[in-house]
Order: C-alpha cells, then structure tokens, then sequence
C-alpha cells in the first residue's frame, strides 16, 4: 500500500502533501458551524505558496482529535514507538469546537459558538485565535503547501457564500469566490497546483454530490465529477484520487431506518480520480461502508460493519472489520469486526494508524498502529467518543 502521510479534515479529509490521515468515518456531510465575528475582507489569496514539503522519511507522531460523549473536543499526541500519549488541548462541549485540519506543526479548530478560528501549535507555544466571519456556517478546512494559509467557505444563505481564505499569521481574510448557486465547494486538500474536496448544496440534509477540484489563483473550479446520493466522499493527498460509499440496492434497504440523507446502508465503496470517473471497489449486501484514509494509488482504508445489527456468525469473517481495498485485489484485513467501530484511520508505507471504540461511542477510545498486516500495537488511549481525525508526522 503506497499511502503518503497526509493531513486531513472532516466530515471530510484534508490534506498536505506531507501527511496522511482521514477523518471521514461514516458521516454524510460536514457539520454546520454557527455562531460572531469580525466579516471578511475580500481581496486575493497569496498564489505564491511553496512546493509541497517532502514527507518525513518515516513519520513518529500521530495526533488526532477524539469527540467527546458528552460533546467536547479533545486534541491528543502520541508516539508511534508505543509511549504514553498525552492531551494537547481539551475544548467543553460549550465551544462545539471542531477540528478542522492538523499539518505543518498545526492544529486548526473551529469555535463555532465564537465564530474563530483558533491555531494551535503542536510543538507548544501560545494558540492564536482569530474571527472566521459574520456568516452562520462555515465549513473547512485545507492549509496551503507552505503551512501559511487556510480555506474554507463561509456561508450567508442558499444564494452567498464565498469561498474564503486566511492568513494563519495574522488573521487577514480575503474572499476569492462567491457561489451563488448553493454547491458548497469545501476543500480537504491543497496542493502545489489546485485544491481539492467535495462539494454538498447548503442548507439542506443531502449528503455530498460532487469531487471537486479548484483553482490555487481563483478558487473556480477545474474538475468535478459527480457522485450523487455519495454517503461520504474523502481525497487522497495528490488531490486527485478519490473514494466514496452509497447505497445500492441489494435488498438489504430495510438494515437502515428511512430519514434525511443519502439512502442508507451504505454497502458501496467507489474508488477512481476527480479527473476521470469512479469504479466499484466492493459491494456486499447488508454491510456498512465507511472510508477512512485513501492513498494517492488509489487503495483505501475502510470499516467495514454490519448493516444489520449483532456479531453472531461474522465475528471471524474476513469480510468485516478494518480492511485495506486496493483495486481488484482481495482486501487485506488488519482486524475482525468485534461490535465496534473504527472511525478514523492514517497510513504510511505499509503502516496504518486507526482509532477504535465502542458502537456507542461510551466506552474507551484507542489509537492501534498496525504495522506489515501484523497484530497491532495500542499507543494512546482516551476514554470515549469517536476520533475525527488522525495525522501522522
């Protein structure tokens, strides 16, 4: 498996070339942040950044955010070699604080109650905290090749938003493209040469529509490909690979509770290229698909659970679990379904990083390295929850 670290954010998956991680679990869209700030300033974005950074040779430190039952957020580091991990910020449910993205010695959260942005530096030091814009939603977040500067959109209503970028130092805003047609272009990756996420329409229960590729100078797009009724869409970190879950139907409708969002379970997993087109990587009747991390090859980590509820008779089965997909190939699986959840994954090399808990999301949080498709080893633990996303450095 040729994974790259690669940072990331949600409900979708952000990303520098450096970094790896994902922190697309089962969700079917970003959430909706609302809360007062200081409004933009429009202007233009920098089209100066550098060169994507070279990834570390071999990466020793994950850090990953864990929500927390009872609605907080908490931001934790721990070293790949086994040490005890240990909380590098913790947010009351008060904040509905969300983690944005990790990357270049950074962790960006989103207050949404305050509106601000608030940048944390992973090595110590002060955060700075600055206004996101008098919008009542926001969505993000993908910081530029040289660490300097953040994207994410800022919206007004169905018919404003803009498409919206940050000065990491200063706090300076500058808005470099007002959709008016409700397609909600949120990037999780930015590269040397576009960004890259997925697109959802505003203000309404739809899950994600389209992968989406924009401009570094003006943030139009320059490829979209349509993946319509997707229940998750997540980019590789070269922002041009891509994979999503749906539901087909397979007779197994009657798994899943009717409701808003896209038709549940979600027994298909897609891969392919915003460029060009997707293929099925894997679909099974009465499973649910959830992909957490996928490569620049194209090989995607999943959960994959049961759609239908209990453990009996599929405990030992190789088709559940925490699985590697890559293309026709048989998946590899690094670990038997047991009832519960992986809600986030990182990878590097031959090396996955995954967070596991509990289906209710009650009992203990644990971050597993798995190393070559051998038995894990556990490196940090937090006490409940479900992580939103790991990164490695």
């Amino acid at each position: 498996m040729n994974m790259p670290l690669r940072p990331l954010r949600l409900a979708l998956c952000l990303s520098s070339a450096a970094l790896l991680s994902s922190a697309c679990g089962p969700s079917s869209g970003p959430a909706t942040a609302s809360a007062s700030g200081s409004p933009a300033v429009s202007g233009s974005a920098s089209a100066s950044a550098s060169a994507s950074p070279s990834a570390p040779a071999t990466p020793t430190t994950a850090t990953w955010g864990v929500t927390r039952v009872s609605g907080g957020l908490e931001i934790r580091t721990a070293s790949l070699s086994g040490s005890a991990g240990s909380v590098l910020r913790s947010y009351p449910a008060s904040d509905a604080a969300q983690l944005w993205a990790i990357g270049h010695g950074k962790v960006i959260i989103f207050k949404t109650v305050a509106k601000t942005v608030v940048v944390v530096p992973i090595a110590g030091g002060a955060d700075s905290t600055f206004h996101a814009g008098s919008e009542d939603n926001f969505f993000g977040g993908a910081i530029s090749p040289d660490g300097t500067q953040l994207a994410y959109v800022a919206a007004a209503s169905s018919t404003e938003a803009h498409e919206r970028v940050m000065d990491l130092s200063t706090g300076h805003t500058s808005d470099m493209r007002t959709i008016i047609d409700n397609k909600l272009d949120t990037a999780s990756v930015w590269t040397a040469t576009r960004l890259a996420g997925s697109s959802f329409p505003g203000f309404a229960d739809a899950g994600p529509q389209e992968a989406v590729a924009l401009s570094t100078t003006t943030f139009s797009r320059t490829a979209t490909l349509a993946l319509p009724s997707s229940c998750v869409i997540i980019v590789a970190a070269d922002g041009t690979h891509v994979a999503d879950t749906l539901h087909s139907s397979l007779g197994d409708e009657a798994d899943a509770a009717p409701g808003p969002g896209p038709p549940r379970p979600c027994n298909t997993l897609q891969t392919g290229t915003i460029d060009s087109s997707v293929t099925t990587a894997r679909t099974q009747a009465h499973h649910n698909i959830a992909p957490l991390a996928v490569g620049n090859d194209g090989s995607v980590v999943i959960d994959d659970s049961s759609a239908a509820g209990g453990v009996a008779g599929i405990t030992q089965s190789s088709d559940f679990g925490l699985l590697v997909v890559h293309g026709a190939s048989p998946p590899l699986q690094l670990a038997h379904y047991d009832g519960g959840s992986w809600s986030a994954a990182a990878a590097f090399g031959s090396t996955v990083v995954a967070a596991h808990g509990a289906t209710d999301s009650s009992g203990a949080m644990t971050l597993q390295v798995f190393t070559g498709g051998g038995s894990p080893t556990t490196i940090d633990t937090a006490t409940d929850g479900y992580a939103s996303l790991i990164v490695l450095s």
